[in-house]
């Protein structure tokens, strides 16, 4: 565990994946909000605490995503550390490995549906001229490709935009090199309304984090169902390519 290895003083360890399971229907679901406030409070964390999440590499997806969570559970103080554990580490700053003493917090979740939508809320804003879903999946899985899920492909009109091109340094893509320059292309200048696909995927809470990072709190999209496993449930129709 890299935790054990080095972290920041004081830095709780928190595993990403304690926060999901299957729900009776779709596997690695989000728990229920009792489950994930006990999380929180066992991690040390109370309502009204300012909370600085951090991963590193590829476990950025689960830093966002805990970020998210926490937002989603009425949290308004929390951010996610700019360059990660090796931007911290680059900067020559105290990296330790002493567990920090902590005593458990008292955390309340209090449900903030503004950044989420329904199912039926997802099924009425296809094909609106306002509206724009952003997939934050492989190029490969986005067009349908790969047979992976009970319904592959992507919503119809959906932006592909994968999220390793918010992380990647050195992208050797130089139309993804400026990010602002990226997130303008997707029409967020025009007022658009915008829509991650995947709630349930980390993968998607990335270019949510982004958006604000670059553009501000008002563009940030908001979350939609994962309609992947979803066949009979969904009336959205999938298109590939």
């Amino acid at each position: 565990m890299e935790y054990i290895t080095g972290h920041l003083p004081k830095a709780v360890n928190i595993a990403d994946n304690n926060f999901r399971g299957p729900n009776g229907f779709l596997p690695v679901q989000y728990w229920q909000e009792d489950k994930i406030g006990s999380l929180f409070a066992a991690a040390g964390i109370t309502n009204g605490d300012r909370v600085v999440v951090y991963s590193d590499g590829r476990d950025v997806l689960g830093a966002t995503m805990v970020a998210y969570l926490l937002e989603r559970s009425g949290f308004r103080d929390v951010a996610v550390l700019d360059g990660g554990f090796k931007g911290y580490k680059g900067s020559e700053q105290k990296v330790t490995k002493e567990f920090p003493k902590y005593q458990p917090g008292s955390f309340t979740v209090r449900d903030n549906p503004s950044i989420r939508v329904t199912l039926a809320e997802v099924e009425k804003l296809i094909g609106k001229p306002d509206v724009v879903f952003i997939d934050p999946r492989p190029e490969e899985l986005f067009q349908g490709k790969q047979d992976i899920w009970l319904r592959n492909g992507h919503i119809p009109g959906a932006k592909n935009i994968p999220w390793p091109t918010f992380t990647e340094a050195n992208n050797p893509d130089e139309s993804l090199k400026n990010p602002h320059k990226l997130l303008l292309s997707v029409a967020v200048r025009d007022g658009k309304r915008l829509y991650s696909t995947l709630s349930s995927n980390i993968c998607s809470v990335i270019p949510r984090c982004e958006f604000m990072r670059v553009l501000g709190q008002s563009t940030a999209p908001r979350s939609c169902p994962s309609l992947l496993g979803q066949k009979k449930q969904s009336k959205v129709k999938f298109v590939s390519g």
